[in-house]
């Protein structure tokens, strides 16, 4: 199947020529040539499209996710109608399940991302039946992926992806600057999320009751942490240093204020893990492997913090979730956070 897109081009008198190509000779995102999207190849299917739509509109997903979120499922629900190219009305469950087959054996999806498509295409049918626009779901006998808390697959991954108490310690030594400070160990000392800490505004912090309110997260739920003395400490300082503002938000850019982006976050996590001399090699440590880092600590038998207690302070909207990080004896502590300390050198 060729991928087909459709590119805007801006001609030099500002004309704006609109044209389909395929993918091989797709102009660089970024260039003179303007800017890209992506094709739906079921457009003739527009009973379809609109669904969709309402879907990611109407149908709960709205605040559940962010836009990234929602352009990720959306794209897999793409790709179901891509295949199958029937009208949701006309979908049976044997196009489910010949999808899912074809999905399996083509893509070779990793678990988690099978799991996604799986609980896409549910989600999605459900939402139809729900409205009354089918009255027979055709993925009724398509079952979400089981996983255990003890899955192999799953920690093999993690090991991959977090870093031990030494190596956030280099790391977080290897940072000099106020905000970069203050940033890098906010999101590892309470497990944020990249968004997360990108959000996060003035009125979030409070100084006086010791309190962070996390808003705009995955899950669309609020949370309420105590701050650590040494967030505490971090934020005043990179505060007073950035000084006041036309806007509300904690982290900016340094030249020119303005909300500073999750890509940015990532630009400086990879500048400072080359700094540190922590050893990389077949590692993939991201700015979300602070908040793996994190849940493992907490839960290692020198914090002992309770699996639910963890999952609530960072989020996770199932307790399951924050089973996959422990493989220890649950120690029920109320005073866990005040053993949790942000390491050092």
């Amino acid at each position: 199947m060729t991928t087909t897109y459709t590119v805007r081009l801006r001609k030099k008198n500002g004309e704006i020529v609109v044209k389909s190509i395929d993918k091989k000779n797709l102009p660089r995102h970024g260039t003179k040539w303007g800017t890209w999207k992506k094709v739906r190849s079921y457009e003739d299917l527009p009973k379809t499209d609109k669904a969709i739509d309402d879907f990611f509109l109407n149908g709960g997903r709205k605040g559940r996710y962010t836009a990234g979120s929602i352009r990720m499922l959306k794209t897999e629900l793409d790709l179901f109608f891509e295949v199958v190219h029937k009208e949701y009305t006309k979908v049976i469950s044997d196009d489910v399940m010949g999808f899912m087959r074809y999905y399996i054996e083509e893509k070779k999806p990793k678990p988690a991302s099978e799991s996604l498509m799986r609980s896409v295409l549910r989600s999605f049918f459900k939402f139809l039946i729900d409205t009354n626009k089918i009255k027979i779901n055709p993925t009724t006998a398509l079952r979400p992926m089981a996983f255990t808390s003890n899955d192999d697959s799953f920690a093999i991954a993690l090991r991959k992806k977090t870093l031990t108490r030494n190596e956030v310690a280099k790391l977080l030594n290897a940072i000099n600057h106020p905000r970069d400070k203050a940033l890098f160990t906010l999101i590892y000392s309470h497990g944020l999320r990249c968004s997360e800490a990108a959000n996060l505004t003035q009125d979030c912090v409070d100084f006086q009751k010791n309190e962070l309110i996390i808003r705009n997260t995955k899950g669309g739920k609020s949370r309420r942490n105590n701050m650590l003395p040494a967030i505490r400490s971090l934020l005043k300082i990179w505060l007073t240093y950035r000084g006041e503002l036309g806007h509300d938000y904690v982290f900016t850019t340094l030249r020119h204020k303005k909300p500073i982006r999750t890509d940015i976050i990532r630009a400086l996590l990879n500048k400072y893990l080359k700094k540190s001399g922590i050893d990389l090699k077949n590692r993939h440590i991201t700015v979300h492997s602070l908040r793996h880092s994190f849940i493992s600590h907490m839960l290692s038998p020198e914090i002992g913090a309770s699996i639910g207690k963890v999952s609530r302070f960072v989020g996770h909207q199932s307790i399951t979730m924050t089973m996959k990080y422990s493989h220890f004896d649950e120690m029920e502590k109320d005073e866990y956070l005040e053993k949790f300390t942000v390491p050092v050198c």
